[in-house]
């Protein structure tokens, strides 16, 4: 049984091939819910960059380039980024995330509502020189969204490009139609990338 520890608790893999997440409560009891693993599944094309399909570059000269089921973005300008475009269903939240490689406090992913520009959900890397989780959550309020999801570095300062943008294991997931809304970003990160099974090759 594969097992991520968690600052609410303990999420589990479980033989039978459900999820369970054990929360330690107030009262010292424990609330568990189970969740089928079958159910997720990502949202993005080709999220695991077996070629560079679906994605779209943008930003300068920048180029895009896949290896080893990871994707290589030349940062070759101040503002370069990779995106996809979806639909963002009204009254749905969603897990947006991507093991990334890059330059720390200005590489980040949006959920982008394309109407107005506006980031609905935003996170950054906090770390440069090795690859790190970077994931962001978003609620639609009102309407069906054109949306984007978009991985880049923003604000590079001259020195900083040309440079590579590595990004790994993209996903996004809709919380509202896998049962996992009522989780912290956290123990949403635990569940993706630390239980192997998961469907993450769209």
């Amino acid at each position: 049984m594969d097992i991520a520890k968690t600052e609410k608790g303990i999420i589990s893999q479980l033989p039978n091939g459900f999820i369970s997440r054990t929360k330690r409560a107030t009262t010292g009891k424990a609330e568990i819910g189970p969740f089928p693993d079958a159910k997720i599944k990502t949202l993005l094309q080709n999220s695991n960059f077996a070629s560079t399909e679906g994605w779209a570059p943008s930003g300068g000269e920048s180029s895009f380039s896949v290896s080893g089921h990871t994707g290589n973005l030349i940062l070759s300008g101040a503002n370069t980024s990779l995106s996809q475009f979806i639909t963002l269903r009204a009254g749905h939240t969603y897990y947006a995330a991507a093991q990334l490689n890059g330059i720390a406090e200005k590489t980040h992913i949006y959920i982008t509502n394309l109407s107005d520009d506006a980031n609905l959900g935003v996170g950054t890397l906090n770390s440069s020189g090795n690859y790190a989780l970077v994931s962001c959550i978003a609620q639609i309020w009102a309407g069906d969204i054109s949306g984007r999801i978009q991985f880049g570095s923003w604000q590079l300062d001259s020195t900083e490009y040309p440079s590579n943008l590595k990004i790994a294991n993209a996903c996004l997931i809709d919380l509202s139609d896998c049962g996992l809304l009522g989780l912290t970003k956290d123990e949403i990160d635990s569940i993706v990338y630390y239980t192997p099974n998961w469907d993450r090759t769209n």
